[in-house]
Protein backbone atom coordinates (compact mmCIF):
# COMPACT_ATOMS: atom_id res chain seq x y z
CA UNK A 1 0.00 0.00 0.00
CA UNK A 2 2.47 2.34 0.87
CA UNK A 3 3.66 2.34 -2.70
CA UNK A 4 0.53 2.70 -4.58
CA UNK A 5 1.12 6.99 -4.41
CA UNK A 6 4.95 6.71 -5.48
CA UNK A 7 3.92 4.74 -8.86
CA UNK A 8 0.86 6.54 -9.22
CA UNK A 9 3.10 9.82 -8.76
CA UNK A 10 5.50 8.26 -11.04
CA UNK A 11 3.02 7.71 -14.31
CA UNK A 12 1.17 11.03 -13.60
CA UNK A 13 5.01 12.70 -14.01
CA UNK A 14 5.81 10.50 -17.43
CA UNK A 15 2.60 10.96 -18.52
CA UNK A 16 2.51 14.71 -18.14
CA UNK A 17 6.03 15.20 -19.02
CA UNK A 18 5.65 13.33 -22.25
CA UNK A 19 2.55 15.66 -23.66
CA UNK A 20 4.36 18.59 -22.79
CA UNK A 21 7.73 17.48 -24.37
CA UNK A 22 5.82 16.44 -27.53
CA UNK A 23 3.62 20.25 -27.57
CA UNK A 24 7.15 21.94 -27.02
CA UNK A 25 9.14 20.00 -30.07
CA UNK A 26 5.68 20.74 -32.36
CA UNK A 27 5.88 24.09 -31.27
CA UNK A 28 9.69 24.51 -31.56
CA UNK A 29 9.07 22.98 -35.46
CA UNK A 30 6.23 25.10 -36.02
CA UNK A 31 7.67 28.07 -34.76
CA UNK A 32 10.73 27.62 -37.22
CA UNK A 33 8.63 26.73 -40.32
CA UNK A 34 6.29 30.33 -39.40
CA UNK A 35 9.91 32.44 -39.41
CA UNK A 36 10.90 31.06 -42.89
CA UNK A 37 7.43 32.57 -44.03
CA UNK A 38 5.27 29.32 -44.06
CA UNK A 39 1.60 29.93 -43.04
CA UNK A 40 0.44 27.50 -40.90
CA UNK A 41 -3.53 27.58 -40.16
CA UNK A 42 -5.00 27.00 -36.40
CA UNK A 43 -6.50 23.65 -37.61
CA UNK A 44 -3.18 22.61 -39.11
CA UNK A 45 -1.07 23.36 -35.47
CA UNK A 46 -3.65 21.32 -33.67
CA UNK A 47 -3.59 18.65 -36.33
CA UNK A 48 0.25 18.34 -36.21
CA UNK A 49 -0.08 18.61 -32.42
CA UNK A 50 -2.34 15.90 -31.72
CA UNK A 51 -0.37 13.62 -34.28
CA UNK A 52 2.59 14.28 -32.19
CA UNK A 53 2.17 13.52 -28.64
CA UNK A 54 1.10 10.05 -30.38
CA UNK A 55 3.77 9.98 -32.48
CA UNK A 56 6.34 10.74 -30.49
CA UNK A 57 4.99 9.47 -27.15
CA UNK A 58 7.00 5.93 -27.15
CA UNK A 59 9.80 7.16 -27.67
CA UNK A 60 9.67 10.09 -25.42
CA UNK A 61 8.04 7.80 -22.94
CA UNK A 62 10.41 5.54 -23.03
CA UNK A 63 13.33 8.49 -22.64
CA UNK A 64 11.43 10.10 -19.87
CA UNK A 65 10.15 7.24 -18.07
CA UNK A 66 13.42 5.90 -17.49
CA UNK A 67 15.04 9.32 -16.26
CA UNK A 68 12.37 9.69 -13.95
CA UNK A 69 12.56 5.88 -12.67
CA UNK A 70 16.14 6.73 -11.48
CA UNK A 71 15.15 10.09 -10.12
CA UNK A 72 12.44 8.22 -8.41
CA UNK A 73 14.61 5.81 -6.80
CA UNK A 74 17.16 7.70 -5.74
CA UNK A 75 14.51 10.22 -3.83
CA UNK A 76 12.56 6.98 -1.71
CA UNK A 77 16.20 5.82 -1.26
CA UNK A 78 16.82 9.22 0.04
CA UNK A 79 13.74 9.98 1.90
CA UNK A 80 14.39 6.45 3.54
CA UNK A 81 17.90 6.84 4.20
CA UNK A 82 17.39 10.11 6.22
CA UNK A 83 13.82 11.02 6.83
CA UNK A 84 14.67 13.84 9.03
CA UNK A 85 16.07 15.76 5.66
CA UNK A 86 13.44 18.26 5.29
CA UNK A 87 13.22 21.66 3.56
CA UNK A 88 14.81 23.57 1.24
CA UNK A 89 18.88 24.51 0.04
CA UNK A 90 19.12 27.76 -2.28
CA UNK A 91 21.63 28.30 -4.45
CA UNK A 92 22.98 31.22 -5.47
CA UNK A 93 25.50 31.82 -8.44
CA UNK A 94 27.39 34.90 -9.78
CA UNK A 95 27.68 34.38 -13.30
CA UNK A 96 29.49 36.04 -16.22
CA UNK A 97 27.19 36.65 -18.90
CA UNK A 98 29.45 36.69 -21.60
CA UNK A 99 31.68 33.46 -21.35
CA UNK A 100 28.64 32.10 -19.82
CA UNK A 101 30.90 30.70 -16.59
CA UNK A 102 30.25 30.76 -12.94
CA UNK A 103 32.31 32.82 -11.29
CA UNK A 104 31.76 32.31 -7.75
CA UNK A 105 28.41 29.95 -5.91
CA UNK A 106 27.44 29.07 -2.46
CA UNK A 107 24.76 27.01 -1.24
CA UNK A 108 22.30 27.74 1.87
CA UNK A 109 19.71 26.44 3.65
CA UNK A 110 17.75 30.07 4.65
CA UNK A 111 17.17 32.88 2.72
CA UNK A 112 19.78 35.18 4.35
CA UNK A 113 22.10 37.72 2.91
CA UNK A 114 25.38 36.08 3.92
CA UNK A 115 25.60 33.72 1.24
CA UNK A 116 24.96 36.08 -1.65
CA UNK A 117 27.70 38.15 -0.04
CA UNK A 118 30.03 35.73 -0.03
CA UNK A 119 29.77 34.38 -3.19
CA UNK A 120 29.82 38.15 -4.91
CA UNK A 121 32.95 38.89 -2.84
CA UNK A 122 34.40 35.89 -3.78
CA UNK A 123 33.85 36.14 -7.75
CA UNK A 124 35.03 40.14 -7.34
CA UNK A 125 38.64 38.94 -5.37
CA UNK A 126 39.01 36.15 -8.04
CA UNK A 127 37.94 38.01 -11.41
CA UNK A 128 37.90 41.60 -10.35
CA UNK A 129 34.61 44.27 -10.37
CA UNK A 130 32.49 44.19 -13.09
CA UNK A 131 31.22 46.79 -14.80
CA UNK A 132 27.80 45.88 -15.23
CA UNK A 133 25.91 43.71 -12.75
CA UNK A 134 22.39 42.50 -12.87
CA UNK A 135 20.80 41.04 -9.86
CA UNK A 136 17.51 38.74 -9.02
CA UNK A 137 14.66 41.28 -7.18
CA UNK A 138 14.64 39.04 -4.28
CA UNK A 139 14.94 40.04 -0.58
CA UNK A 140 18.74 39.05 -0.23
CA UNK A 141 19.83 40.85 -2.99
CA UNK A 142 18.14 44.22 -2.08
CA UNK A 143 18.61 44.60 1.46
CA UNK A 144 21.15 47.17 2.60
CA UNK A 145 24.02 44.62 3.66
CA UNK A 146 23.93 43.50 0.14
CA UNK A 147 23.62 47.34 -1.52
Amino acid sequence: MSYVRPIGSFFAAVIVAIILGSIASTHFVLAALSDLGVEIPLSDRLSMTLQDIVGIAPLYGAIIGAGLLVAFVAAIFVSKLAPNLRGFVYLVAVLDWFSRKVLAWRLSTTLETGPCIEALKDAMRRHGKPEIMNSDQGSQFTSIDFI
